[in-house]
C-alpha cells in the first residue's frame, strides 16, 4: 500500500492547502445541507398542498353534509305538513259527509211532512139505504184528492157509480156520494161492497183506499195506502 502524505507547509495562493481542503469540505457540506433543505422544503410543500387539498375536500364534504341535512329536514317538515293537510282534508270530508247526511235527513223529513200535510183522507160520513141500493156519503178530511180509477175486488159485489168521479178533484172538507146497487135478482143484504179506490194528491203521489163491508151490517173505509 502506498501512502500519500500531504505537506502541511504547501501553500496555494498564499493560503495553506489544508485550509483549502477544509474550506472545500465546508462548502460541500453547506451545498449538501442546502440540497437537503430544498428537498425537505419541497416535501413539506407537497405535504402542505396535500393537506390543503384534503382540508378543502373535508370542508366541501362538510358543506355537502350540512346541505343534505338541511334538505332532509325540509323534506321531513314538508311530509309533516302533507300529513296535516291530509288529516284536515279527511276531517273536512267527514264534516261534509255528515252535513250531507244531515241535509238528506232534513230533506226526507220535509218530504214526509209535505206528504203528510197534503195526503187525502177519505172518510165515510153516513149512508142511506133502500131495498136494492145504498147511498154512501164520503168526506175528504185531508188534502185535495184526484180520483184516478177503481177496482172491483169481488165479482158479486154491488155495482157503483165511481166512474163518474174519475179525474174529479175532491178538495179538503168536500163531500161526495157513491151509489151502490145490488146485482139483479139479489137483495142488498145478499151482496157486499168491495172496491179499491185510486187517487192522487196535488204532488201526484199515488194512493189507494179500500171500501168494503155489507150494506146492512156496515161498510168501512180502510186507511189510505201510498203506492210505491
Amino acid at each position: 500500500m502506498i501512502l500519500f502524505e500531504i505537506n502541511k507547509n504547501l501553500e496555494f495562493g498564499g493560503i495553506p492547502i489544508t485550509d483549502w481542503i477544509q474550506s472545500a469540505g465546508a462548502l460541500i457540506a453547506i451545498v449538501a445541507a442546502l440540497i437537503g433543505f430544498i428537498q425537505l422544503f419541497r416535501k413539506s410543500h407537497d405535504n402542505q398542498l396535500q393537506i390543503d387539498s384534503l382540508t378543502q375536500l373535508a370542508k366541501q364534504s362538510e358543506n355537502q353534509t350540512e346541505h343534505l341535512a338541511a334538505q332532509v329536514e325540509q323534506m321531513i317538515e314538508g311530509n309533516q305538513l302533507q300529513v296535516e293537510h291530509i288529516n284536515l282534508l279527511q276531517k273536512s270530508l267527514s264534516i261534509i259527509e255528515s252535513d250531507s247526511r244531515l241535509k238528506e235527513e232534513q230533506m226526507e223529513l220535509q218530504d214526509k211532512r209535505r206528504k203528510f200535510d197534503i195526503r187525502p183522507r177519505i172518510e165515510m160520513n153516513g149512508a142511506a139505504r133502500g131495498p136494492a141500493h145504498m147511498n154512501c156519503f164520503f168526506n175528504n178530511k185531508g188534502g185535495t184528492a184526484k180520483i184516478t180509477g177503481f177496482e172491483e175486488l169481488e165479482t158479486n159485489s154491488c155495482s157503483n157509480n165511481i166512474s163518474l168521479f174519475i179525474d174529479r178533484e175532491i178538495e179538503t172538507n168536500k163531500s161526495f156520494e157513491i151509489h151502490f146497487n145490488a146485482p139483479p135478482n139479489l137483495k142488498l143484504a145478499q151482496c157486499n161492497v168491495s172496491v179499491k179506490l185510486f187517487f192522487t194528491d196535488i204532488d201526484d203521489n199515488e194512493y189507494s183506499q179500500i171500501i168494503e163491508g155489507n150494506p146492512i151490517s156496515g161498510i168501512k173505509v180502510n186507511k189510505a195506502v201510498e203506492s210505491k
